[in-house]
């Protein structure tokens, strides 16, 4: 019997992921370990800085973009929860 509480079914990756904290800033990469519809799991591979609203981009030239926020950390492992549907730039 398993004890997951999540709502919605998780898709493993295991793919390259960008954050970036505030319009203009560098972005950091990092590595998406799943995703479902509400939030994912990351592990950023630079110090990064995530104690407020940050953006992740999933495609390198930032195309495709959500707006997120940490829920839980434990290190250099994060998981984040949509703030807003996808963003695409282009």
């Amino acid at each position: 019997m398993t004890n997951d509480r999540r709502k919605h079914r998780r898709v493993t990756l295991k793919r390259p992921c960008w954050v970036s904290v505030a319009e203009g800033n560098a972005w950091k990469e990092c590595t998406l370990n799943n995703i479902s519809v509400e939030g994912a799991n990351i592990v950023v591979t630079t110090s990064a800085n995530l104690n407020e609203l940050f953006e992740i981009h999933f495609t390198r030239d930032g195309s495709v973009a959500f707006g997120a926020k940490v829920v839980w950390q434990n290190g250099d492992n994060i998981g984040v929860q949509f703030t807003d549907r996808p963003r695409r730039s282009r």
